[in-house]
C-alpha cells in the first residue's frame, strides 16, 4: 500500500558536486529541511509503502558520503548537500543530509594562520573577512603533503583539496564573502588544530555571520543588514505574537569586568556605562568581557565602549515581541521562501495584539516540513531594533 505523498516537493540525486543528476525519490511520505544563520543543517525525506519497495533499486544505489541530495519547493532548488547516512527499514527508508557546509566540516586548516601582529587595519588578515576568504580559497584548492606509516614503512601522501578532485566539491565557486572594514580578528590557528567549518563557527562568537542558501555560502559583518523583508504581521502567522514589557531587562548601570592582567597589575579591570535614573533606580548589570585568544590588555575607553554597548535597549524598560518558535508562517506573493534568507532583517507589526507595536527582527532560522496532510514552516527570530509605535 503507497502511503499517502508530499506535494510541494521533489527529492532528487545528484553526485558530489551538485551538477551531475542520477535518479529522483518520488511519492515521498515526508520532507524537512532548514536554513540557519551561523550553524549547518540537516534535511531528510522519507518514502514509505509499496513506493518504498518499488524504488528499492534507487535507493540502494546511493552512496552516503559521495552522494548529494537536492530538494526543491515548487520549481525553486532551496536545499542541497552531501547524504550522510540512509536507513532502510522492511517497508520504509529515510535520507539524511547536511548542507554544503559538510565539506567546510571535512576540510583541515592544513597550515598555520596568524594574525598580522601589526594590528594594521589594511592587513588582510586583521579583517575578519578579508582573512575567511584567504583561508577558504586556500585550503579548498591547495594540496599538502603528509607522512603516514611507522620506521622503515613511512611514506608521504599526497592530499589533493574538495575542489582539485575528479568531481570536485564545487563549493568555492559559490562562496560569497561581503567586505567590512570594521570586523577584526586576532585570531591564531595551528595547522591540524580543527577544520576550515569548525574554525568559522568559532569566527561566528566573534561578529561574523554566515548562512547557507542551497549551494552558495555567505558571510557577512553581523552588524550589517543582509536584507530586508516587507513587514511582516500577526496575520501572517498561525500563532499569536506575545509582546512583553520586559522589566527584568532594564538597566541604569553596566559594569564589564575584564580578567586580572598579572603582567600589569595597573592595568584597567573594569568598564562603566549609564548612571541612575530618578525614575528606575540604580538597577545594575555586570558582564565579565569576552575576547579572542591572543588580544592585548583592553584599554579603559575599550571597556567602557563595551559597557555602552550593553546599555543598548536597557534603558527605559525594553519591550519584546516574540514570536513563538512553533509558530507557522504563511507565505505568498509578497514573502517567498527565498527571501527567508537567515541573516534578514523582517519587520513585525503586531495589529491585533492590545499593544500595537512594531520591531525590526532578524531571522536566525527556518524550518520547513512537508507531509501529506500540508507544508509547515516555522522561523525562529531575535529582537534587532527598537520598538516602536505602529
Amino acid at each position: 500500500m503507497t502511503a499517502p505523498c508530499v506535494q510541494g516537493h521533489t527529492a532528487l540525486i545528484f553526485d558530489r558536486g551538485g551538477t551531475h543528476r542520477l535518479s529522483q525519490i518520488v511519492d515521498l511520505t515526508q520532507v524537512q529541511w532548514g536554513r540557519s544563520r551561523s550553524a549547518y543543517t540537516t534535511a531528510s525525506i522519507v518514502v514509505a509503502g509499496d513506493a518504498c519497495r518499488d524504488q528499492a533499486q534507487a535507493i540502494n544505489d546511493i552512496d552516503s558520503g559521495r552522494h548529494e541530495l537536492v530538494l526543491y519547493r515548487g520549481s525553486e532548488r532551496v536545499w542541497e548537500g552531501p547524504i550522510l547516512q540512509v536507513s532502510t527499514f522492511r517497508d520504509k527508508a529515510t535520507i539524511t543530509a547536511r548542507d554544503i557546509g559538510d565539506y567546510l566540516l571535512t576540510t583541515a586548516l592544513s597550515q598555520d594562520w596568524p594574525w598580522d601582529t601589526s594590528g594594521a587595519v589594511s592587513s588582510s588578515s586583521a579583517l575578519m573577512l578579508e582573512r575567511v576568504r584567504t583561508i577558504m580559497q586556500y585550503e579548498l584548492n591547495t594540496a599538502y603533503d603528509m607522512v603516514t606509516g611507522t620506521g622503515a614503512a613511512t611514506q608521504t601522501v599526497h592530499v589533493p583539496r574538495w575542489e582539485n578532485i575528479t568531481n570536485p566539491a564545487n563549493v568555492w565557486p559559490y562562496v560569497d564573502i561581503r567586505t567590512s572594514t570594521s570586523l577584526l580578528t586576532r585570531s591564531n590557528t595551528v595547522a591540524m588544530q580543527m577544520t576550515l567549518g569548525e574554525h568559522l563557527h568559532n569566527l561566528a562568537e566573534g561578529g561574523l555571520d554566515f548562512t547557507i542558501v542551497g549551494r552558495k555560502f555567505v558571510a557577512w559583518d553581523s552588524k550589517d543588514d543582509l536584507g530586508r523583508t516587507r513587514v511582516v504581521t500577526d496575520t501572517d502567522f498561525d500563532g499569536d505574537i506575545e509582546v512583553i514589557q520586559a522589566g527584568a531587562q532594564q538597566f541604569s548601570i553596566s559594569h564589564v569586568s575584564a580578567s586580572a592582567n598579572t603582567d600589569n597589575p595597573d592595568a584597567p579591570r573594569v568598564g562603566n556605562a549609564g548612571g541612575p535614573d530618578d525614575f528606575y533606580g540604580v538597577r545594575t548589570n555586570i558582564l565579565s568581557l569576552s575576547q579572542e585568544d591572543g588580544a592585548d590588555t583592553p584599554t579603559q575607553d575599550a571597556l567602557n565602549s563595551q559597557a555602552q554597548r550593553d546599555q543598548v535597549g536597557r534603558n527605559p524598560v525594553p519591550y519584546i515581541l516574540r514570536v513563538p518558535d512553533n509558530s507557522t508562517l504563511r507565505l505568498n506573493d509578497t514573502l517567498g521562501i527565498n527571501d527567508l534568507i537567515p541573516g534578514v532583517t523582517i519587520p513585525i507589526r503586531t495589529k491585533n495584539n492590545l499593544r500595537v507595536l512594531q520591531q525590526d527582527q532578524r531571522l536566525n532560522s527556518v524550518q520547513v516540513t512537508e507531509t501529506a496532510d500540508g507544508e509547515q514552516i516555522q522561523v525562529s527570530l531575535s529582537s534587532w531594533g527598537e520598538v516602536v509605535t505602529a
